[in-house]
């Protein structure tokens, strides 16, 4: 897990998050299983899955329920770092996180990145 989701489960930041980010270093094929994968689990659960974007090692989808929806990004992208154990799974170590928010300033600079 990466971005402000990962923030919130290392009880970093307190806020809510606009979407799920998940980064891996296997190959870009594992990324398009991964997604099918997703996307097979949510909709057995009864939610509306879209997949959005596309492309080499690149999955977004939009999962909704009802009106609530989230955005699910999964991504092969490699890390310096391994990534640690979380409550809700692997997380990117802080350096990364840290890392990945400066590139986020510097990309987007929305009032989230400054949280």
């Amino acid at each position: 897990m990466a971005g402000g989701a990962a923030l919130i489960a290392r009880g970093i930041v307190d806020r809510v998050t606009e979407d799920l980010d998940y980064f891996t270093d296997e190959t870009s094929e594992a990324v398009s299983g991964l997604a099918d994968a997703v996307e097979g689990a949510a909709a057995a659960e009864g939610l509306e899955v879209q997949v959005t974007q596309s492309g080499h090692g690149f999955v977004r989808l939009e999962i909704r329920a009802g009106r609530e929806l989230c955005q699910v990004d999964l991504a092969h992208d490699a890390r310096i770092r391994q990534q640690e154990r979380s409550e809700v799974g692997p997380v990117l170590a802080l350096e990364e996180l840290g890392a990945d928010k400066v590139l986020a300033l510097f990309a987007r600079a929305e009032a989230r990145d400054f949280v």
